[in-house]
C-alpha cells in the first residue's frame, strides 16, 4: 500500500494516544486516499471488518466471498474481472478486510487491500478491468 501501510495500521491499532508525527501520517494517508477516488465498487461500499469466507479463481476472475454472519451490509461477494494477482502474502480465508486503496493503472485498476488474520497483516494487490458487488438475495441496494 502506498499511503496506508502496515506500520501505520499498527500505530492506529495500539489503542494509545498518537504522537504529532503519527497524527500527521494518519492525516496524510486519509488525504491521499480521498484523492484516489475512482468510479469503482470498493469506493462505493464499505468493506471494512467483513470476514473472508473464501477467495477463489474462476477463469480469469477472482471472487471474494464474505461470511454472512454479522454482515449487516448484506454484501455476499466481490468479483474482480480479468484479474492478475501482483501480491498475496498468505491465504486470506477467515481474514478481515481492514483497509483498501485503488489506483488507475493504464487501462486497469490496481486494488490494494489490507487484511488482518489473527495477529498477521496480509497484503493483497491485484490488477483488474472492473469489479462487481453481489448482495444477498433478500436485500437490494
Amino acid at each position: 500500500m502506498k499511503y496506508f501501510t502496515k506500520e501505520l495500521y499498527r500505530i492506529m491499532d495500539r489503542g494509545t494516544k498518537f504522537t504529532p508525527e503519527e497524527q500527521e501520517l494518519i492525516i496524510n494517508a486519509s488525504k491521499e486516499r480521498i484523492k484516489q477516488r475512482y468510479d469503482f465498487p470498493t469506493n462505493k461500499e464499505n468493506f471494512q471488518n467483513l470476514k473472508v469466507k473464501e477467495f477463489k479463481r474462476i477463469f480469469n476472475n477472482y471472487v471474494l466471498i464474505f461470511d454472512d454472519k454479522k454482515n449487516e451490509r448484506h454484501i455476499k461477494s466481490l468479483t474482480f474481472f480479468n484479474t492478475s494477482i501482483i501480491k498475496e502474502d498468505m491465504d486470506i480465508t477467515n481474514a478481515y478486510w481492514i483497509f483498501d486503496e485503488i489506483y488507475k493503472s493504464k487501462k486497469q485498476y490496481e486494488q490494494h487491500i489490507l487484511f488482518k488474520k489473527d495477529d498477521d497483516l496480509i497484503d493483497l494487490i491485484l490488477l483488474c478491468d472492473k469489479a462487481s458487488i453481489t448482495y444477498k438475495k433478500d436485500f437490494t441496494k
